[in-house]
């Protein structure tokens, strides 16, 4: 016959002491169901955590995203102004340049500096 290992418990209330037989079979699957719960629990938490993180970034980027998109379209309109602001300035030196009897300047000699298409 199998020796039971035993569980003593003492409880200070009733000043008794009970006694537990149990299996080391019982133990040993108690231990493993343990185990396997803290590990799972372990991994949901590393899970919800990575997951908040990575929202919080995702939504960090998205703002900066937008952000950036107005100051694109910002940028853009500038551009547009100062190269209105260009072309009048050209229209205004052509028109300048007749009145004192000039030589008007070549197309290609006004785009010296400008670079890019």
């Amino acid at each position: 016959m199998k020796k039971k290992p035993l569980l003593i418990y003492v409880n200070p209330e009733a000043s008794g002491v009970k006694e537990f037989k149990l299996s080391f079979k019982k133990i040993t699957l108690s231990i493993i169901a343990i185990v396997i719960f803290s590990v799972l629990a372990l991994k949901y938490s590393v899970d919800v955590v990575v997951d908040y993180s990575q929202n919080t970034k995702i939504t960090q980027l998205k703002k900066e995203n937008g952000f950036l998109q107005d100051e694109l379209v910002k940028m853009r309109d500038k551009i547009l102004a100062i190269s209105s602001s260009v072309d009048i300035l050209g229209e205004k030196d052509d028109q300048l340049r007749a009145l004192l009897d000039l030589p008007p300047i070549n197309s290609d000699v006004r785009k010296v500096g400008v670079g890019g298409t």
